[in-house]
């Protein structure tokens, strides 16, 4: 599903103008984005949270030269759903 198509389908179940929806949705994108950059966890209850992982740098081998070099220490976002949306679909997928 795309955002355009959900942003039709909660205009129609809601009775909101398009326009309208894609506002809302768009800033609860931002604010998303907005916390995670502050390395703070998102939680939407019965869904899901988002966080910021940081993954160590490690050494690997250059494969053109065979010297050995570390990478750097960066940062990964995920989403980890909750106990409830997991239930969800094991059980609609029997």
């Amino acid at each position: 599903m795309t955002k355009k198509e959900i942003i039709a389908s909660v205009a129609k179940k809601t009775e909101l103008k398009i326009d309208d929806v894609t506002k809302v949705f768009d800033e609860i994108l931002n604010l998303i984005k907005e916390e995670v950059d502050l390395d703070k966890e998102v939680t939407i209850p019965n869904f899901g949270k988002f966080v910021v992982n940081k993954v160590k740098g490690r050494m690997m081998r250059n494969l053109q030269t065979g010297e050995p070099m570390k990478t750097e220490e960066s940062h990964r976002i995920s989403f980890k759903a909750y106990p409830s949306l997991k239930e969800y679909i094991k059980n609609k997928y029997r």
